[in-house]
């Protein structure tokens, strides 16, 4: 089953935001960044699929990263220009906007 996180919507056909009750004609709320959700993302299957790609959507530096603190951990360190505090700091950086989202 092939996933679509794309949201599209068609030329003149509008849609009310329910976060700002405004018409709007684009894929998501120019206001807010909301966009509407489709019939099958409203299920219990569709609200699964939504955590679990929520969940394990995880970009390609990061996986770099941490396959190199596995394999070379003090390379990391190297790269920054020697400071560990350099690379705590960027990581707990890192954790804190994942908690935000």
């Amino acid at each position: 089953m092939k996933l679509s996180m794309e949201r599209t919507i068609r030329l003149g056909e509008t849609w009310t935001c329910p976060t700002c009750n405004d018409a709007v004609s684009t894929s998501y709320c120019p206001a807010c960044g909301e966009c509407p959700l489709r019939a099958h993302e409203l299920s219990l299957r569709g609200l699964l699929n939504q955590c679990a790609q929520a969940c394990t959507n995880i970009d390609g530096p990061l996986i770099r990263s941490f396959r190199c603190l596995v394999a070379r951990p003090g390379l990391l360190t190297l790269e920054t220009g020697g400071d560990p505090s350099e690379t705590r700091e960027s990581l707990r950086r890192w954790l804190q906007t994942r908690q935000m989202k």
